[in-house]
Order: C-alpha cells, then structure tokens, then sequence
C-alpha cells in the first residue's frame, strides 16, 4: 500500500512533537468551572494551566471515542487513525491480533514512557530500533494507588544524560522526533473512587502539573519554540467509575493542541460552537473544534511532516474548507489544499487496495458505483477525482479544491464500509438459520424418541441433501478464497438441520396425526409460540427499558397463580399465594430504581438479609409442593442479584471488589458461581442440565433479535449497546454450558451423597 506524505511549511521542519495521552479523563470534569464544588475546599478552577493554553495560546474541542472504550482501541485510534479490530477481543487486553502502521512508525523517532498494556503494541511492528518505550512494572497497576509522575523523571533523567551522550542526544534532537506520555493515574483513581471525589480532582491538578513541568523541559532541552503539543485522552468514565460502552460520558475527551504548526485562540461563531455541554465550562467566547479520535492521527502527521500511517481513516480536521481547523502553515491555504488531497489520497489507497482484493476473488462482484463508475475520459471516478482537485489546485482555486477532498474522503470512507460489510446479507442469513437449527436440535432432549423413526431411504436422501448444499457452499467460498470461519458458518447449520429433520420431525408429525382435531391442536401450537416469541421480544426491550421487567414480576405474582396454578393450591395454601404475590411486587420494585448508586453499608446488609429471606422462603414453598415457584423465585433472584454478570465485556466496576482483589482479575468471580446450577439442579430432582437447556433456547431465541438489531450507524450509544446487548446474550449460553458442566463435574461426590440421603429419607 502507497504512502503518502503530510508535508507542510510549518517553519522549522526539524521540530519535536509531544503527546500526552491521560488514561480515563472525563472532559467535563476538566474544564467545568467549579467542576468539583461539592468538595470542600476545592478550587473553581482544577487545572488552571491547560486553561490559560486554551485561552491564550492553542485550540481545543472534544475528541469524540469509539466504542468499546477501552485503553488499547483508544491508543490505536489516536496513534495509528485506525478503529481497532473487532478480533483483538481475543489476543486479550494488550495485543492487537491485526499488524498497524502508526505515526511513531512513520517518525524518525519515538520515545515513549507508560503503562505496559499500552506501549508494547505501538513498537511490535514499528520498525525495529525505532520506538523505546520505558514502562514501569506491573504490580504498579494496584487499583489502591494512583500513579502520579509516570515518566516525567524518566523523560528528564534522558535530558540530562544527553549532554554526555552523543547518540542519545542526537536521537533527541533528530528530524521529526515524537515523545508519547501515557499517564495513567486518572483511569485507576476513577475506577478505586469513581470521578466526583477528592481523589479524581487531586489527580486531574497533577497532570496540570505535569504538563506544565513537561513544558519547561522542552524549553531547556530545545531552547525554541518548535515543539508541538497535544493533550488528549483515550476515553472518559462514567459516573460509577467504569468504561467500555457508549455511555457519553466515556466517550467525550478532551482535545488542546498548541506549539509550533498550532493555531491561537480564534472567537466562537455564529452559530455558536457550544452547546449545553460546554455551557458550564465559561468558555463561550472561543471557538470548540470537535474531532473524531482517528483525526488525531493525520493531524499528527501533519505536525511532523510525515506520511498518513497507511490504515489511518482519520480525516484532516483542516480538510473541510467550511470550518476551522486546528493547524497554523506559514503556506497558509496553498499547504492545507495539499494536505487535504493527500489525506484524499491516502484513504483513497486504503479503499482501492480492499476494493481490487475484493474483485478478485468475488464471483458476480458488484462495485461500489460512486467511485468505481466510469468517466468521460474512461478511466474510474476516483482516479478522475483526485484529477480535478489537482488541477484545482494548480489554478490556485483552494477552496474548491478542499471541497472536493471533502466530498471525496466521505465518499471514499463509505466504499470502505461497503467492501466491509458487502458478505453481511449473506452471513445474517447463515447465522440466523444457524440459530434456529440450533434451537431445533436442542429440542431434541426435551423430547421422546419417536414411536416410527425415519426409514433407511429417507435417512439417506436428507444425508446427500444436507452433503450436496454443505459442498455447494464449501466451493463457493473457497473460489472466493473466504476466511475459514465461513466454512464453520455454514457446516453447524446444516448438521444440525440434518439431525432435526432425522429425529425432530418424525415426532411432529406423530403429535400431529395423534391429534383427534388437528385443526385446534395447530391453533394451540401456534398461540404458544405467539406467546413465547411477545415474552422474548419484551425481554429484549427490557434491556434497554427496564420497567419491562417490573411489569413482568408484577404479571407474574398476579396473573400467573390464577392462570397457572392448580385451584386447590391456592386454597390451602393462602400464605403461601401471598407471599408469592409481595415477592414478585418486592422484585418488581428493583428496576425502578436509579442504577448509579453509592456504597451504603446499611443497604448492603439490608440486601444481604432480604436474599436471606428469600432463599428462607424459596426453600419453604420447595417443601410444601410448590417446587417450580420455588424454582422461578430462585432463579429471578439470580438474575437480579446474583454475585457478577456477562455485561462486564463492556463496562466493569470494580469498587466492590478491588479491596479485596486489588490486582485486576475479572475472571476470578467465575469460581463463586460454579456451583449454582449443579446445587440447584440437584435440589430440585431435575436431570443435569435442565436448567441450561431452557436458558439456552430462551437466551437464542433473544440473540437472535439482537444479533438483528447490531448496527454500525447512529451515536456510539447505540452502537455499542447493540454490540453489548448482542454478546451478553451470546456468552450467556456458553457461560451457562461452562459452569453446568464444571458444577456438575465439581459437585459430583456431594450431589451423590445428598442423593442417597434423600433416598433413605423416603424408605
């Protein structure tokens, strides 16, 4: 793949370019006016010196975050202008598993100094030699302290050694040299004491501090002002002290940039530049420049003078002509025209590279027409594209020339989602019947063998039906020369289609015929499924409305004992009704609240003592028949109250355990609940797995809807509930097969020998 540079007249090409990338700073909190003034003593101003830069010296917006908003999806955007790769979620929290070109690579050198989950990555494929990256140890990330001067000392204890090192120095003092501070302080104070607390704000005024001692060791080192700074943040955090998803306190940071190449402050338009947001933040007299996190990338190469980082599909916050960037070139609009079409360029590479892959080894391809329609002078748009805003340039019509990159860029970046998404359509429907194959074929256990199973004949025309459409697919995609993945895509649905139709369908077809009056057996099977699909449907939207499940535990303590429960169960068992009836009210109460709450001891014993009861009671109903209510119970307390959940791939909070854990583990709670299901399974006197077999063909019949409801357009917030939303449901059936199999396997001895007291008992 091309590249392509990002020169421009700053002045002095040989200039220095600092980075400083604070870990889980939220942007109000730093630039909000009296941001913490329910803290006594606090100042109205936490950190004056970035304020006086805004408001005398740099230009400063909001970078907005991808989700999920973590620390290394963050970083690759900032550095490399790349949305990382959805597959990294399986190289863990350090390691992107997709090879990255980056700015440091592009640099002629890179120093770097932070945590070692981040720097790492950025010099694995750099260039060998290129990028140092001092790191201090591990057991430093304790959730118990806050790191306050990663780095710095470093940074100046290299200064100092320069003036008796002459490689060194002239390392420090090359051409296009880049220092990158990962601070990482404010990510473990808000994860230990959540953002509004004294801890957070002592924190954020010692950045202040460290950008400001940072400063003035540039200026001794370089003794110049051609050093560019940016100060920026991978992600926020939200107000119980966590990240991950789309909520917008996690994914509004903050943006100053000032130093050489950087514009001064410029006053704010009409119509205004801020909104209710940046209203408490007293800065309405300047202009705020908002920029994606990828922009980053290309505006630092800008800086330095360097090639666009080959996977960068950042845009130029300068491009568009219509608005105010953040750069200052002596060239003035003659290098911003040229640096708009290289970025054009440069994205424009990006697609085409994909688009010819594509072509390639597509059968019956269809192009993406914007770009790939042919011209009048023959040759593909794209091509006459970047041909026109040339000329434009050379005629000296800028403006125009930056409006055309525009538009180009925009349309480039939509190609590149096409070619993205262009097997979508054919993967929702493998998955989908995948989906239902697999609901179909764990129906199998639930059911008795049929009384005629299938003949030999019809055995083996479903067998060389099922072999013909697998190989059909198989050489389709290996003339497209597809991912593997494809292969397991479609082999798992029609093995299992092939088992339901084998076993399944004789034993429809005999419920069918056994039928007296098939017409009003077909109504009944049909009223139910109607029934099941509406109850999964309001349980989806439960998860964005949670009031759903308060009116479900309310339809369930009153309507199901009157439509479900035998008459002389309600009879004799009077308490036994309405105490069913205040524990499903009771539940019901819990969605209702608001779910930002802070530690109260008492409440927490006051919980502790209501699940006691609950268990009390569960226990009680199990004893006077009425094993499926307790059952129901026991299960809806878990549900609601049990001791962790799947949603932590997006989003953890970790105060309620890090006293105990203060190294970060998320997976060590795994062990408390291995024994849940088996224990009770057991109690209950139903067969192992039963509970995870209903789990699973609930937990399906919902990820289907939100595996449908997955979407890439719209405000982060909804991408990324529609991501979580998806793989909380998908995990809940490996997670439940996990701890069943564990559970039954560890609790075996104990399960055995309560069994035969039980036995016993009732000799």
């Amino acid at each position: 793949m091309a590249c392509f540079p990002a020169e421009l007249a700053l002045g002095k090409q040989n200039g220095s370019f600092l980075l400083w990338a604070r870990d889980g700073l939220r942007a109000d909190l730093l630039f909000n006016v009296n941001a913490f003034s329910f803290i006594p003593s606090s100042p109205k101003i936490v950190a004056p010196y970035l304020r006086d830069i805004i408001q005398t010296r740099g230009a400063f917006g909001l970078s907005h975050t991808r989700v999920p908003t973590k620390s290394r999806p963050g970083h690759v955007a900032i550095i490399g202008g790349a949305y990382e790769n959805i597959s990294a979620v399986t190289k863990g929290w350090t390691t992107d598993p997709v090879h990255f070109d980056t700015v440091f690579n592009q640099s002629s050198h890179t120093f770097s100094f932070g945590s070692p989950d981040i720097l790492p990555m950025f010099a694995q494929g750099a260039t060998p030699g290129k990028v140092d990256a001092w790191c201090y140890d591990e057991a430093d990330e304790d959730l118990r302290k806050a790191r306050k001067y990663v780095g710095l000392n470093q940074l100046g204890t290299w200064f100092q050694n320069a003036s008796s090192n002459d490689l060194l120095d002239s390392e420090l003092r090359a051409d296009k040299v880049v220092f990158f501070l990962h601070l990482l302080g404010l990510d473990t104070t808000g994860h230990s004491y959540r953002p509004h607390c004294k801890e957070y704000m002592n924190n954020i005024q010692v950045v202040d501090r460290i950008v400001r001692q940072t400063e003035e060791l540039f200026s001794d080192f370089y003794h110049d002002e051609e050093t560019s700074f940016i100060f920026t943040a991978d992600h926020g955090m939200s107000k119980i002290g966590n990240h991950g998803d789309g909520d917008p306190d996690n994914t509004r940071t903050p943006l100053i940039a000032w130093g050489q190449g950087i514009r001064g402050p410029l006053p704010d338009v009409i119509p205004s530049s801020h909104d209710e947001y940046s209203r408490p933040w007293q800065l309405e007299d300047f202009l705020r420049q908002d920029v994606e996190q990828a922009d980053l990338a290309p505006l630092m190469a800008a800086l330095l003078g360097v090639n666009y980082p080959v996977n960068s599909v950042g845009i130029l916050p300068d491009v568009d002509p219509t608005r105010s960037g953040y750069l200052l070139p002596r060239e003035g609009e003659s290098a911003l025209a040229r640096l708009a079409l290289a970025n054009a360029e440069s994205i424009l590479e990006h697609y085409r590279v994909k688009h010819e892959l594509k072509a390639v080894q597509t059968i019956l391809y269809k192009v993406f027409e914007p770009l790939e329609e042919v011209s009048q002078d023959g040759k593909p748009l794209r091509v006459s594209w970047l041909s026109k805003i040339e000329r434009l340039i050379s005629d000296g019509r800028l403006f125009e020339a930056r409006q055309e990159a525009t538009e180009l860029i925009n349309v480039a970046l939509r190609g590149l989602q096409y070619l993205a998404t262009y097997n979508r359509v054919l993967i929702r429907i493998i998955v989908m019947i995948a989906y239902l194959g697999w609901c179909a074929y764990a129906s199998l256990s639930m059911f008795p063998p049929p009384i005629s199973p299938v003949s030999d004949r019809q055995r083996t025309v479903v067998r060389l039906t099922t072999a013909t459409i697998l190989a059909t697919f198989w050489v389709l995609f290996a003339a497209e020369k597809a991912p593997w993945k494809f292969y397991v895509y479609v082999t798992f649905p029609c093995y299992f289609w092939q088992q339901f139709v084998l076993h399944g369908v004789p034993i429809v077809v005999q419920q069918f015929e056994s039928s007296d009056r098939r017409g009003p057996f077909m109504v009944k099977v049909l009223f139910h499924l109607v029934v099941v699909v509406v109850v999964l449907q309001c349980m989806v939207a439960a998860y964005s409305h949670r009031s759903l499940w308060s009116i479900g535990s309310v339809a369930m303590g009153i309507l199901w004992p009157y439509a479900s429960w035998p008459s002389h169960i309600r009879s004799q068992h009077p308490r036994l009704l309405l105490s069913w009836m205040i524990s499903c009210l009771v539940t019901g109460i819990f969605p209702l609240l608001s779910v930002n709450k802070r530690e109260d001891l008492y409440m927490i014993m006051c919980g502790g003592a209501t699940i006691f009861a609950v268990g009390a009671g569960c226990t009680r109903l199990a004893s006077k028949g009425a094993p499926k209510v307790a059952h129901l119970s026991e299960i809806i307390q878990v549900a609601f109250f049990g001791a962790g959940n799947v949603a932590s791939i997006a989003s953890f909070y970790l105060k309620p355990v890090y006293r105990l854990v203060p190294i970060f583990n998320p997976f060590l709670m795994a062990a408390l609940l291995v024994a849940v299901f088996a224990t009770l399974n057991a109690k209950l006197h139903l067969p192992p797995f039963s509970l995870f077999l209903v789990a699973l063909t609930l937990t399906d019949g919902m990820t289907m809807t939100f595996f449908l409801n997955v979407t890439d357009t719209g405000s982060w917030l909804e991408i990324g509930e529609s991501i979580n939303f998806f793989c909380i449901t998908s995990l809940l059936s490996v997670w439940s097969a996990g701890i069943c199999t564990a559970g039954e396997y560890l609790m075996r001895d104990t399960l055995l020998f309560h069994k035969s007291m039980d036995s016993h008992k009732l000799e």
